[in-house]
C-alpha cells in the first residue's frame, strides 16, 4: 500500500512540473483567475449597480468616475463587464461540469456492460453529434425558451456525448485488464468496479475536455445572448453587454461598449485554451 502511494505522489508530483514548467499553460491559468476573482468579488471592485439607469449619465466617455463610461441608458460598463461575467462563467462552468458528469456515468456504464447497453447508448450519442452543435442549441432554445437554467440544460444535452466516448473508449480497454478479473474474483460489484478501479485511471483526459468546453461554452452563451436567444437581456451578461451596442452609431463613436466584453471574452477562451493545452500535455500518455 505504501509503494502505491509512492508511485502514486511520483506522479502527482512529475505532472504538477511538467504543468509549472508550461510558461503558456500558466498565462492561460492567470488570465482566467484574474477574470473570475474581478467577477466573483465584484462589489469590491466597483460601487455600481449594473442595472442602474441613470440618463443623465448615458453615454459617458471612460474617466475615473466611470472607468469604461456608460452605456446608452447610463449604466456603468465596468460594473455591467464585471457582474456579466459572474453570469457569463458560471454557465460555462456548470455547463461544461454537468455535461461531463453525465458523459462520465453514461460511458462508464456502456464500456463496462457493453452489449445491447453500449449499441443503443452509442446511438443516441451519435445522433446527438451527427447534427451541428448551434443549429442543435438553437433548435433546443426554441423548445425551452431562455434563461440561464435553460441553457445550462442545452449545452449539457449538447456537451455530453463528447465525453462519453472518451470514457467508453477508455472503459472498454480498461475492463479487460487482470485486475478487474480479480475485482470479480473477490466478489467485488460492478457499480464498485466501474466508478472506484475503472473510472479514476480514465479522467485524465475529461479535465482537459472541461476546461476547453467551458470556453466553448461562453462563447456560445454570448452568441445566443447577442442575438436575443439567450439570457433575458435584463441580466447582464457579456453577450447582453454587446448586444445593447448593437448600433451603427454607438459602435463608430464609443467604441469601449462593444470592444470591452469583446475583450473579456476572448481573453477568458484563450486562457483556458491555453491552460487546456498544458494540460493535455501533461495527461498525453506519450510524454
Amino acid at each position: 500500500m505504501g509503494s502505491k502511494n509512492r508511485v502514486k505522489s511520483s506522479l502527482m508530483r512529475r505532472n504538477l512540473h511538467k504543468l509549472l514548467s508550461n510558461r503558456l499553460a500558466l498565462v492561460g491559468l492567470g488570465i482566467v483567475l484574474l477574470l473570475v476573482v474581478l467577477s466573483a468579488f465584484a462589489p469590491l471592485f466597483t460601487k455600481y449597480d449594473p442595472s442602474f439607469i441613470d440618463v443623465s449619465q448615458r453615454l459617458q466617455k471612460p474617466s475615473m468616475e466611470h472607468l469604461l463610461g456608460t452605456d446608452n441608458v447610463g449604466r456603468d460598463l465596468f460594473a455591467r463587464l464585471l457582474y456579466g461575467g459572474r453570469v457569463s462563467i458560471f454557465i460555462g462552468i456548470v455547463s461544461a461540469l454537468i455535461a461531463a458528469a453525465v458523459g462520465i456515468i453514461i460511458g462508464s456504464v456502456s464500456g463496462y456492460f457493453g452489449g445491447k447497453i453500449d449499441m443503443v447508448l452509442l446511438y443516441i450519442s451519435e445522433i446527438v453529434m451527427s447534427f451541428p452543435s448551434m443549429i442543435l442549441v438553437l433548435v433546443l432554445v426554441g423548445f425551452l425558451g431562455q434563461g440561464i437554467l435553460n441553457l445550462i440544460i442545452i449545452f449539457t444535452v449538447v456537451g455530453w456525448p463528447s465525453t462519453y466516448r472518451i470514457i467508453r473508449s477508455r472503459i472498454l480497454s480498461l475492463r479487460e485488464e487482470l485486475f478487474v478479473e480479480s475485482c470479480r474474483a473477490s466478489g467485488i460489484g460492478g457499480a464498485s468496479i466501474m466508478f472506484n478501479h475503472l473510472l479514476p485511471n480514465a479522467l485524465g483526459p475529461v479535465v482537459v475536455i472541461i476546461t476547453l468546453s467551458t470556453g466553448g461554452y461562453v462563447l456560445a452563451e454570448a452568441g445566443l445572448s447577442f442575438i436575443g436567444l439567450g439570457v433575458a437581456s435584463s441580466v447582464p451578461t457579456w453577450g447582453n453587454i454587446i448586444n445593447a451596442a448593437r448600433n451603427l452609431r454607438i459602435m463608430q463613436n464609443f467604441p469601449a461598449l462593444w470592444v470591452a466584453p469583446g475583450v473579456a471574452i476572448s481573453l477568458f477562451s484563450l486562457g483556458l485554451s491555453f491552460f487546456g493545452d498544458g494540460l493535455r500535455d501533461v495527461f498525453d500518455p506519450e510524454e
